[in-house]
């Protein structure tokens, strides 16, 4: 039998049955707070966010996947923990999920929703949500509820497998996964603005 792995979106399910700002709020309160995982007892200075008038921008389905495509997407929430997934241009995406041992491959693309456009990701049907129990192999689409950090290219290399295992569900800041990859932290350059690569 196929090993299953995690296959969805932080902000999926869960978020269409409480409110938005509920998560939100527990994300940025964990994140204002948060120390580095990988250097205990350094304050960590937390990446640039998306400029306010990106952030207007992206309410266009042109504007999010001219921002989402071919970047690398970094989230986190109480449920899965962190998440990093590189969408490349074409279409494809790469899912790196706690506790897999390789990188979960899908589709993304941007389509036009009621008011904003939504995120849709497909992964296989050998797929499922650890968190709602789905099975994988349909289409999930949302509106973009958590933003999480926009990172240019696919500094983690997640198109060519995975870097090393994320080991539980905490909460594991870009510049934590770089070390953990053995990588340099220093090589991540984030998107704040549409055209700023």
């Amino acid at each position: 039998m196929t090993t299953l792995d995690h296959g969805n979106r932080p902000f999926q399910s869960f978020f269409r049955r409480v409110p938005a700002i509920t998560p939100l709020l527990v994300s940025l309160a964990l994140l204002a707070s948060c120390q580095d995982t990988t250097e205990p007892g350094k304050i960590v200075t937390l990446p640039p966010m998306t400029s306010a008038g990106t952030f207007l921008e992206i309410q266009s389905v042109t504007g999010l996947k001219a921002y989402i495509s071919g970047n690398t997407r970094w989230t986190y929430d109480i449920f899965h923990g962190t998440q990093v997934e590189y969408n490349a241009a074409d279409g494809k995406t790469f899912l790196w999920y706690p506790g897999n041992t390789r990188i979960l491959p899908g589709r993304w693309e941007v389509r036009k929703g009621f008011i904003v456009p939504e995120l849709c990701y497909l992964y296989g049907t050998n797929s499922y949500n650890p968190v709602t129990g789905l099975p994988g192999g349909k289409w999930e689409c949302d509106t973009v509820k958590q933003l999480g950090y926009i990172i240019q290219g696919d500094p983690f290399g997640l198109s060519h497998g995975l870097p090393t295992v994320i080991p539980d569900r905490h909460l594991y800041l870009p510049a934590d996964l770089m070390r953990m990859a053995g990588k340099k932290p220093a090589d991540l350059k984030y998107v704040t603005r549409i055209r700023s690569h």
